[in-house]
């Protein structure tokens, strides 16, 4: 007969398998982005170093009556519904999100809020191990970009600016992704949680540290695009391009964590230290509750089971475009210059109207797999030689589109007008349609889509005249390209 702590030590190992077998695909998935990606690298030592100090606790914990908090289950409920919704949609980010937002929610759940109070530290921690940031990339690209130009502006080097291309009469540097900064940001971040911890006591000092953290790496790197400008300036390309392939790796890194500690160590002088006394309470076992362990248990199975279902009544569409546009020409690729990157498509074309006006269509009969019409790997150009003057969301005739002007390196200028297009409905962002898609294939249906561009090449000053053009060809051939999609 095993006594109670052997029991509630086997449970919570029960509950623990159970979690790794229900979220296998999804710990696969995010194990494979921490190998792949050195931005969520950190990912390998979240789960056990979080176990690790829950571990290291086990006497606190020990000391505390666990009473499980039911009122959880409305945190966990609509948590696990997410990777049901991820599952069906194969939206990876829905299944990390549930994945490791369930587990510290089941712990809570079953030892309840007093317990969990002294393990919030390791339990939120668990949270880190989501791979979620790329998404900022765009973001901090362009405030890497603005925040360069705006130091250049305290120099007499002229400067021209145009998207994320930064142009010096010696030659130009672009602020590609891999110049975003994302790896540190990402970095500092997790960083500065786990230092705020262990090196305060005081909320305030905690909040203020992690707020530095995430500023810190991103003036940073701003200063790292505006010093390799200067060596462009003063020194050559040559060098810049040199200087930029040794200084953007671990050590400009190191850097940023040496400033990021020198900081902490300043802040921790102007706190007042608190005494922690210890509970002199002396249970030695950790008590669970079985009715919460099986309400817990069954909740996670449940949502495994019914995520199962749904995919088995996956159906398929092999319907292809059909060519509505009568007299103008159709082809299966487009023009040179710019050019989308979409990958998977069951089908494309691309229509040449009046104007030198390009509509082009990629079509998605299925969204399961590779076939993804909203992938992170489709890319509305080569981002080795265009960037993104502006884009803003517009509306033409009665549907919002997404007006986007790119350049080239070569000096090369596009606008166009793109949306993502369902069987009922239009949308601009790739988020509302992979949810939409999702809930139609949740519901029976197939989730086939487009994305659709309506295109047109100008020059420096032509944009209105352009954007002339493209309305009036929007107007004109909308039906047209409703009429191509076979929904």
């Amino acid at each position: 007969m095993l006594d109670r702590a052997s029991q509630s030590t086997m449970l919570y190992s029960l509950l623990l398998c159970a979690w790794v077998m229900v979220f296998a695909d999804a710990i696969g998935s995010a194990v494979n982005i921490w190998y792949t990606s050195e931005i969520f690298t950190h990912g390998f030592f979240i789960i056990p170093g979080a176990l690790g100090i829950i571990w290291t606790k086990r006497q606190l914990l020990m000391s505390q009556e666990f009473k499980p908090n039911y009122w959880v289950a409305f945190l966990l409920i609509p948590t696990l519904f997410l990777g049901i919704v991820g599952a069906v949609g194969d939206i990876n980010l829905f299944q990390h999100i549930a994945c490791f937002a369930s587990l510290p929610l089941a712990i809570w759940f079953m030892i309840g809020n007093r317990a969990a109070r002294i393990i919030w530290f390791p339990l939120s921690l668990m949270l880190f191990a989501i791979p979620i940031g790329e998404e900022l990339v765009p973001l901090l690209q362009q405030w890497t970009a603005k925040l360069a130009v705006y130091l250049l502006g305290f120099t007499s080097i002229p400067v021209y600016v145009e998207g994320l291309f930064i142009n010096i009469p010696q030659g130009s540097f672009i602020v590609a992704e891999a110049c975003s900064g994302i790896r540190f940001f990402v970095g500092a971040i997790v960083f500065g949680f786990v230092y705020s911890y262990y090196s305060f006591n005081g909320l305030a000092f905690r909040i203020g540290y992690l707020s530095l953290s995430i500023v810190l790496p991103v003036i940073a790197n701003a200063l790292r695009v505006f010093g390799l400008v200067l060596i462009g300036h003063y020194f050559g390309m040559e060098h810049a391009s040199g200087t930029d392939h040794l200084i953007y790796g671990w050590i400009f890194f190191a850097i940023v964590l040496g400033l990021l500690f020198c900081a902490g160590e300043f802040l921790r002088a102007f706190e007042r230290k608190e005494t922690i006394v210890s509970s002199k309470n002396t249970k030695n076992y950790l008590d669970v509750s079985k009715p919460a362990f099986l309400c817990v248990l069954l909740l996670i199975c449940g949502a495994a089971l019914w995520a199962n279902s749904l995919r088995l009544t996956e159906a398929s569409n092999t319907q292809l475009l059909t060519n509505s546009f009568g007299m103008y020409s159709s082809l299966k690729k487009g023009s040179d210059g710019w050019q989308p990157t979409m990958f998977g498509a069951s089908d494309q074309a691309v229509w040449r109207l009046p104007n030198n006006v390009q509509v082009q269509i990629f079509w998605y009969a299925n969204d399961i797999g590779d076939t993804e019409l909203t992938s992170y790997k489709n890319q509305l150009f080569d981002k080795s030689n265009w960037s993104i003057v502006s884009q803003n969301i517009a509306r033409v005739g009665p549907q919002k589109v997404v007006k986007t002007v790119v350049t080239s390196l070569q000096g090369r200028k596009q606008l166009l007008y793109s949306w993502y297009q369902l069987s009922d409905k239009v949308h601009t962002s790739k988020t509302y349609t992979k949810i939409s898609q999702t809930m139609e294939r949740m519901f029976g249906g197939v989730g086939s889509g487009a994305w659709v561009s309506i295109s047109i090449p100008f020059s420096t000053g032509e944009l209105s005249k352009a954007d002339e053009h493209l309305s009036n060809a929007y107007a004109a051939h909308h039906e047209n390209i409703i009429k191509a999609l076979p929904f």
